[in-house]
């Protein structure tokens, strides 16, 4: 039997602490592992610091020594996870790169149907096709970089809208959006964020989501009790 899409977590301001807890974590892992006849991949496990980049750089790797079975874990920047590619500052410039890579092809695709399919079907076959890669778990990433955004925006107009509207690549897209009944990717977005903080602030999404919230009136990290619509935003540090 195989465990797969396991990940150990832990979390510490020294590299040294955490590389102690991880090793200790990981050797429990394959005690547990071993009681339940389960196999860890070993050449598939791999090790990822997250951070800024101005920590990151005082990790030196060569002095770093993460063992599973005698074979030290290799250490990389980035790695797939469910479907999204992160990295280790949490910039996710590899997963739009990704998803932009596979939005394209199945546009070209389209532009191959163009000729033989109406209009209509070739939008619906977008949004089939195309908006799932928009949607998985925009709520994460589409917050790190409005380049990235960008870039997926310009897939969507120009290469996807246009492309279906048989329209100039200069031609405004406003009038178009509104032609096939499509939502432009930013108010895509924005639309998927409010949905997770409904799901949030009514007990329908995870309970580590939801105790991210708190209320302003009452400074409380329940959701069942919310009467008040406004939230108290974070506290953010501003100086390094």
């Amino acid at each position: 039997m195989y465990a797969d899409d396991t990940t150990l977590h832990i979390a510490g301001n020294n590299p040294h602490d955490v590389i102690y807890h991880l090793q200790s974590a990981m050797d429990r892992l394959l005690k547990w592992l071993e009681i339940n006849r389960l196999v860890l991949n070993v050449g598939k496990t791999k090790l990822m610091f997250i951070g800024s980049s101005r920590k990151l750089n005082f990790i030196k790797r060569d002095e770093i020594n993460v063992t599973v079975k005698g074979k030290t874990l290799e250490i990389v920047d980035s790695a797939k996870i469910l479907g999204m590619q992160i990295d280790s500052q949490l910039k996710f410039h590899k997963h739009v790169e990704s998803i932009s890579q596979k939005i394209s092809g199945k546009i070209g695709f389209l532009r191959r149907l163009k000729a033989s399919i109406p209009r209509k079907e070739l939008s619906l076959l977008f949004k089939a096709l195309v908006n799932p890669h928009f949607d998985y778990c925009s709520s994460v990433w589409s917050g790190a970089s409005a380049a990235n955004n960008d870039k997926l925006f310009k897939l969507q107009k120009t290469r996807g809208l246009r492309m279906i509207c048989n329209a100039p690549w200069n031609a405004p897209s406003k009038d178009l959006f509104s032609e096939l009944d499509w939502m432009p990717l930013p108010e895509l977005l924005v639309g998927n964020d409010c949905k997770m903080l409904y799901k949030c602030m009514n007990d329908q999404a995870p309970n580590y989501l939801c105790k991210c919230f708190t209320l302003f009136d009452n400074n409380i990290y329940s959701t069942r009790q919310w009467t008040s619509k406004t939230l108290m935003l974070p506290r953010c540090k501003t100086s390094m």
